[in-house]
């Protein structure tokens, strides 16, 4: 009876131990699959890089621009601009299936309650954000038009800017469509309505990328129009010197 009883608990135990080793095998096969999954979900569709993070004049506001995931294979990029806490607005970049980075987006403030921002991508024409908001709580506005559509009703469209080393200065890059398609480099006092400029004339197309800025101080910068050859090589198409202080 006992010899029954003892092979009876012996056949359990080998059961037990047969459905925990199962069990724990299922585990080390699924944990690694369950992990790539959760990992290329969030790489793809949650994680945020921060692109572009600028405040208004005297930090009153401040306005981030952040890639969320990544693009599928040559698709769009996701991307959030964001204001304060809660205000945000979603938007995409057809940027070939590249990973995007600053020189993808461009904010110019007009005050600290007003800004413009700019979108670029290799396969779209620039978009325009216009972003408005006050010292009140009643939230931001967000408002989405073409850069064609901007030109038509203002004439010109701010693309880049670039401050000097302690904050003085400001210079902004603005795309003229009358009489002819130029870029007008506006300097100035850093929140002051800006007047003074110099204009460049285009004779193809650009991105950001191609103004190189360099401050030798708060009063001197200059800047580099930089195209790329076919096979890849860089070289300066012309350079444009800027004296604040005149």
């Amino acid at each position: 009876m006992n010899m029954e009883k003892d092979l009876k608990q012996n056949s359990e135990g080998t059961k037990k131990k047969v459905r925990w080793g199962c069990l724990t095998t299922v585990v080390l096969i699924l944990s690694p699959i369950i992990l790539f999954v959760g990992w290329f979900s969030y790489d793809m569709y949650f994680k945020e890089v921060t692109l572009v993070k600028s405040h208004s004049p005297n930090n009153m506001n401040t306005i981030k621009v952040v890639q969320k995931g990544s693009a599928f294979l040559f698709g769009p990029s996701s991307v959030r601009i964001k204001c304060g806490w809660w205000e945000h607005l979603d938007k995409v970049i057809s940027n070939d299936g590249k990973t995007l980075d600053s020189s993808n987006v461009s904010v110019s403030w007009e005050n600290d309650y007003e800004a413009t921002i700019t979108l670029y991508g290799e396969e779209q024409e620039p978009e325009i954000i216009e972003f408005k908001t006050s010292n009140e709580s009643n939230g931001a506005k967000f408002d989405s038009k073409a850069s064609e559509e901007v030109q038509q009703e203002v004439g010109s469209f701010t693309f880049k800017t670039s401050e000097s080393p302690n904050l003085i200065n400001i210079i902004e890059f603005r795309e003229i469509a009358e009489p002819r398609s130029s870029v007008r480099i506006y300097y100035g006092k850093r929140g002051s309505v800006l007047e003074k400029y110099k204009e460049f004339t285009l004779t193809e197309m650009y991105t950001p990328d191609n103004f190189n800025v360099d401050w030798e101080s708060d009063e001197q910068v200059t800047i580099d129009i930089v195209r790329e050859t076919e096979s890849g090589n860089t070289y300066v198409e012309d350079t444009i010197e800027i004296e604040l202080s005149k």
